[in-house]
């Protein structure tokens, strides 16, 4: 809830409440906020904040499986959070398996899904 400071009651008796809001449109129909807690519409959660993120959940995407050759240091090195190219494509790793021993780093297993 948006804390919208005081406002006048429906008696208009000059007493003051609190108004806690959920959308940004009081009781009275006045604007006060920017902003709306209510997930539809140009003002709502999903248009200002998540709709990039839905936009691409809702986007076909290529997944990728494919075994690397990596060694200890370049392991060490990548970051999950990276994004990789590969064959003219940006592609996030979303699981990695690998096997160590005190030899060497089995191949690396890769699932790895488009940006």
């Amino acid at each position: 809830m948006f804390w919208a400071g005081m406002a006048n009651t429906f008696e208009n008796d000059g007493r003051n409440t609190r108004l806690i809001m959920a959308h940004h449109t009081d009781h009275f129909g006045i604007k006060r906020l920017n902003t709306s807690l209510h997930p539809e519409g140009p003002d709502g959660l999903i248009e200002k904040y998540h709709g990039r993120m839905k936009a691409w959940v809702e986007k076909d995407k290529m997944r990728v499986k494919g075994s690397f050759c990596l060694t200890p240091l370049e392991l060490k090195r990548l970051d999950i959070r990276d994004k990789v190219y590969l064959r003219g494509r940006l592609f996030y790793i979303e699981k990695l398996s690998y096997t160590l021993s005190n030899q060497q780093i089995s191949l690396v297993d890769a699932d790895l899904i488009e940006c």
